[in-house]
């Protein structure tokens, strides 16, 4: 009977690989797996010495240390029996020597996992009081953001940009600046699963800085806040965005605040290296 128990474990021990479950919920467990095949994965989670089985239709991803995407929205791209991956056409993958795995082609990564750029053009569709009876300069700008990674639920991304802003009354004291601005983006797709593949809704909020000339305007420091909605060119390093902002910037004395509000579009390009 000893015999018997310790058999299943050993095997386990022998043929498994190191990977995570996430689960639609935004749940996700991390361990060693066992075997993969089209119905279910064996997986042992951390702290217990058993396989346990995980139906395929309730995995959202099931990703290996090393980066290789085996399931994805229960759609299975990679068989795993006794320590072999195998295409579901049959097709074989050769023993990895020195006991590395089968590493992701870049393909199989999503456009939010690279760096990229955006160039963008908003117009003010809304004034404080204080602005009001003014003519508003168009915003123009661009950015930068880093690749998201998981928090939580969500997905996030550190970024910075910079866009001109001004507002003219008629004279000759109009109001011009720079805003620099360091903000996070906001990726709602794990919460919003049932969207299609290549849209994609956030958020995004932070803290800018206005340097400021014309109308004796000094800056100095604001916030805004806004939304995303993204559409992504699947065989292209594109994509298109359009957004709302809300502005809140100091007036030309920096102890009162005024602000706006803006919609505009963007085309932003990611670093993804073409390996053809």
């Amino acid at each position: 009977m000893r015999k018997i128990i310790l058999f299943p474990l050993i095997m386990s021990l022998l043929f498994s690989i190191d990977g995570k479950v996430v689960f639609y919920d935004g749940t996700s467990i991390e361990g060693a797996i066992n075997s993969v095949d089209t119905s279910s994965v064996f997986f042992i989670p951390l702290g217990l010495p058993l396989p346990e089985e995980i139906l395929v239709d309730n995995i959202d991803t099931l990703k290996l240390d090393n980066g290789l995407l085996m399931i994805i929205a229960s759609d299975v791209k990679q068989l795993y029996k006794k320590g072999e991956f195998i295409t579901l056409d049959g097709e074989e993958f050769d023993e990895l020597a020195d006991g590395e795995y089968y590493e992701e082609e870049d393909e199989d990564r999503s456009n939010l996992e690279y760096f990229s750029f955006s160039a963008y053009g908003g117009v003010p569709v809304y004034l404080r009081p204080s602005l009001e009876g003014s003519t508003p300069m168009p915003n123009l700008g661009g950015g930068a953001q880093m690749p998201y990674y998981e928090a939580g639920p969500i997905n996030i991304s550190p970024g910075v940009r910079i866009m001109t802003l001004g507002f003219s009354d008629g004279s000759m004291d109009e109001i011009k600046a720079i805003q620099l601005a360091g903000h996070l983006n906001v990726d709602l797709t794990p919460i919003l699963y049932f969207l299609p593949d290549n849209i994609y809704i956030g958020g995004v909020g932070g803290l800018s800085y206005q340097l400021g000339w014309g109308a004796d305007y000094g800056g100095g420091i604001g916030i805004f806040v806004g939304g995303t909605m993204d559409y992504w060119f699947k065989d292209l390093p594109f994509a298109f965005r359009v957004f709302g902002d809300g502005h809140l910037i100091p007036q030309s004395d920096p102890e009162s605040k005024t602000g706006f509000g803006s919609i505009g579009a963007a085309l932003i390009l990611v670093l993804k290296r073409n390996e053809k």
